[in-house]
């Protein structure tokens, strides 16, 4: 694009988008890498033969959790990086991180 359209484009004002549109597009990724490793790794190792036994441990569920936990930390990074004109909206971390820093 050149520059003056870019101008150009910039100063008809906000064209808007979709609602929720930044969140469909960052699931649809999200869905299809997984698909896409779920494939990869089931190809690669084939399916745990001791699946029904290791699903009774607290360590299996751990590590389906904590990889979840962060997964779903970074989609709300990237959702808020991929809107950067939109507010943070309420939060429980920017409500501490306010609450902390205004005394």
């Amino acid at each position: 694009m050149k520059t003056d359209a870019l101008i150009a484009m910039l100063a008809r004002g906000n064209a808007g988008v979709a609602p929720h549109a930044v969140e469909r597009r960052l699931l649809t990724t999200v869905a299809a890498g997984a698909a896409l490793t779920l494939v990869a790794v089931l190809a690669a190792l084939g399916p745990r033969a001791d699946l029904a036994a290791a699903a009774q441990l607290t360590m299996f569920w751990w590590k389906l959790v904590i990889p979840l936990g962060f997964a779903m930390l970074a989609f709300g990074v990237a959702r808020r990086l991929a809107s950067p004109g939109r507010g943070a909206g309420p939060t429980r971390t920017g409500a501490c991180w306010r609450s902390s820093n205004s005394g």
